[in-house]
């Protein structure tokens, strides 16, 4: 068991060395930094649309943990939210009764026979 925590602490302080090579080896944003561009639009149009985004209220006033009004869009919550919930819910109550099957396999296989 030694050798294995041993094996585990070397493989794991290689990738931390390789992980901070690598970060020192890329380029930082400021060096990779181009010249600004020389037209600026004032209001340019939006890339893409999110509908979960409002559009008649400020992105700012929507952030915080009680949702406040004009916050949010009908396209929320449709039937593929509920569908991803209720996979989750079954993953959860399967991981479950997996744990409480090994459980009572264990306590039986304790047990000390008469």
């Amino acid at each position: 068991m030694t050798r294995w925590l041993e094996r585990c602490v070397a493989i794991a302080a290689v990738a931390l060395a390789a992980v901070v090579i690598a970060s020192a080896a890329a380029p930082s944003a400021s060096a990779a930094a181009t010249a600004p561009p020389t037209t600026i639009v004032s209001n340019p149009a939006p890339i893409a649309t999110n509908d979960l985004l409002p559009e008649n209220n400020n992105l700012g006033n929507c952030v915080g943990l009680a949702e406040s009004a004009n916050c949010g869009s009908k396209a929320r919550s449709d039937g593929h939210t509920y569908l991803v919930f209720l996979a989750l819910a079954a993953g959860l109550t399967f991981i479950g009764w997996r744990v409480g099957r090994g459980v009572r396999a264990r306590d039986r296989a304790l047990e000390p026979t008469p």
